[in-house]
């Protein structure tokens, strides 16, 4: 058998395996995002992880910033915050 070269010379197995790690950490993250901001806009969390495993999740954040919250998490909001103007407005008269 013949000698073979070093698929990246210089670069030990332990310094691509920490490599390895932070990039898979680092589509953890992503995906995590992803899931918490398609929460935050009313969507269904499960598809779009598995959409952003499947394609790419800074892909899907992208997507997912520009369609914007449903309307009724948009419905839901509206009424959030003003039970909390009220509110605020009582306090302020009292």
């Amino acid at each position: 058998m013949y000698p073979t070269a070093p698929l990246f010379p210089g670069i030990t197995a332990g310094v691509i395996v920490f490599i390895l790690i932070l990039v898979f950490a680092w589509y953890i993250t992503c995906w995590v995002c992803s899931g918490l901001m398609a929460a935050r806009l009313g969507r269904n969390v499960a598809g779009w992880v598995l959409l952003g495993i499947l394609i790419s999740p800074l892909l899907v954040m992208l997507c997912l910033w520009a369609l914007d919250e449903t309307p009724e998490k948009r419905r839901e909001r509206i009424m959030e915050e003003e039970e909390w103007r009220i509110k605020v407005r009582n306090k302020k008269d009292e």
